[in-house]
């Protein structure tokens, strides 16, 4: 309805009301009001922001009420986890009493309190099955948010995504891209990790993608690091099996081929051998080359063309991972 229609009638059109939207400067506008208000109805707040983010977790501070909330959130940003990225990740309210006793967000943590910030609360920004971003306030000192601030922010959110949702059409996703697509990612990696938890866990590229990304919001941890910890572990899972296949076929036994990995500079102990190729510990991927290299010069020294053929067959499945050959493995269900 536009501002002089006095009639007190609706309009007759042929569009239905629910596809009606909001332009992009009048949602803003809204949103930097209610950003304004959340500071003023919340006595203990000492700022407020209010950040979207897309589906590839990439943030951005669409209104703030201050030079401390823009750093907060520039932070969150920066690092790829804290409050209100883990609000929007999780679809839970995230509440910060005392930012320096609380080790949820390490590195941001350490940045919010420099910047003077003790109390967080950051609420997710619910639109039909989506989540736009959160909605924060932040305050100077600790214990300054409870149940009735939650409450009442709560209430803002919700007021704030229906303004963002009807500021286009219904029919537009609000988020470019599928979870993960389109973020950096060097060397293929996050596509790989992906790749494993579909083969583990029988998921579509979509839901490996966000499971990756919900555990990096979760864990307050970066995407990256999160897609090598599982390419990694997969690694370690395959090398094990083939070092196991190995010593059974070539009957080695694990004590000496714990003396001829420590020979050559290895520090596992021999317990963990057992416990490596038996899938129940991932050791590091020095430790487990060294291992492989150990297993490979033992089948060297046995006896003549049968055993050295054994060498360059096993070892060669132990070590393919080390390669090209990662992107093959599979975790197990369970440990």
């Amino acid at each position: 309805m536009s501002s002089d229609d006095t009639s007190g009638e609706l309009p007759t059109t042929s569009t239905p009301l629910t596809r009606r939207t909001l332009s992009a400067q009048d949602a803003t506008t809204a949103v930097h009001h209610l950003v304004r208000a959340a500071q003023q109805v919340i006595p203990t707040a000492g700022g407020a922001g209010l950040s979207l983010l897309d589906e590839d977790g990439t943030g951005s501070t669409v209104a703030s009420t201050g030079t401390a909330v823009e750093v907060a959130d520039a932070l969150q940003h920066q690092f790829g986890m804290g409050p209100s990225r883990s609000a929007w990740i999780t679809g839970q309210v995230q509440r910060i009493d005392d930012s320096a006793a609380d080790p949820r967000w390490g590195p941001w943590q350490a940045g919010a309190a420099t910047a003077g910030i003790r109390s967080v609360l950051s609420v997710p920004l619910p639109c039909l099955d989506r989540r736009l971003g959160a909605l924060t306030v932040y305050a100077t000192a600790p214990d300054a948010f409870g149940d009735a601030e939650e409450r009442l922010l709560g209430l803002l959110a919700d007021a704030a995504a229906t303004v963002l949702g009807t500021a286009q059409d219904p029919d537009t996703p609000v988020h470019r891209g599928t979870p993960g697509k389109d973020a950096p990612d060097p060397g293929g990696l996050i596509g790989l990790a992906a790749g494993v938890l579909m083969d583990r866990d029988r998921l579509s590229p979509e839901t490996a993608r966000a499971a990756l990304l919900e555990a990096a919001g979760t864990e307050g941890r970066g995407l990256a690091e999160i897609a090598t910890a599982v390419v990694d572990a997969a690694t370690g899972h395959e090398q094990a099996g083939g070092l196991q296949a190995t010593m059974t076929a070539a009957f080695i036994n694990r004590q000496d081929l714990w003396l001829h990995h420590f020979s050559l500079g290895g520090s596992v102990k021999e317990f963990e051998i057992d416990a490596y190729v038996h899938h129940a510990l991932l050791l590091p991927q020095l430790q487990r080359d060294l291992l492989a290299h150990a297993a490979s010069e033992i089948l060297d020294q046995a006896a003549p063309p049968r055993a050295h053929s054994a060498s360059v067959a096993l070892a060669g499945l132990i070590c393919s991972t080390a390669t090209g050959g990662q992107g093959r493995g599979t975790l197990p269900a369970s440990g």
